[in-house]
């Protein structure tokens, strides 16, 4: 149901040069809603939706919706790079301040590697009130801080993310990095 109502949000929403500039945004949005399954969609899918919304971003049309979607189907393909880059477009466009898009920014952080932005990131989204899952942020931030050798604070972390996950252990951060392969 929030897809549906993010897509017809988006195409309502569409800053275009003119009215042909948005025809490939809207049939790429049509499309992505036909395919989408949930939190899935096959690999053919996602290449034809990313191809049909580059070519609305080279015609012109920008919004919040369009980068969200990319970034969407970039991370389903394993494009983190791309993933990442179409994340932080969305978050300059978006106006609610979701703090979803914080924790997602950090996840293509982790992994890429990139420890210092991963961060930044998981500590924007748990300074947030409204935070879905702030256990998680916690967590990665704790896994992040470890990697980077602040023992101190990534204690603090694992300790708060215990207690807002109503005092069930996490996972080992040396494992969960291993895993990962995060390293400094």
């Amino acid at each position: 149901m929030r897809v549906i109502i993010l897509i017809v949000f988006f195409i309502a929403s569409c800053n275009c040069k003119t009215s042909t500039d948005c025809s490939s945004y809207e049939e790429g949005m049509k499309y992505f809603e036909k395919h989408y399954h949930g939190d899935y969609m096959d690999n053919g899918s996602r290449d034809t939706v990313i191809a049909v919304l580059q070519d609305a971003l080279k015609g012109g049309c920008e919004n919040f919706d369009l980068y969200h979607t990319l970034f969407f189907c970039y991370q389903w393909n394993g494009d983190f790079r791309n993933a990442e880059r179409y994340l932080s477009e969305a978050i300059k466009m978006d106006k609610k301040k979701d703090p979803e898009l914080y924790y997602w920014k950090g996840e293509m952080n982790m992994k890429l590697n990139r420890l210092e932005e991963a961060k930044s990131a998981f500590s924007s989204y748990i300074n947030f009130p409204s935070s879905f899952y702030p256990h998680l942020g916690f967590y990665r931030l704790g896994v992040i801080q470890y990697v980077l050798g602040d023992t101190i604070n990534s204690e603090i972390s694992r300790r708060r993310a215990i207690e807002l996950n109503k005092g069930k252990d996490m996972r080992d951060f040396k494992e969960f990095a291993d895993a990962w392969g995060l390293h400094k």
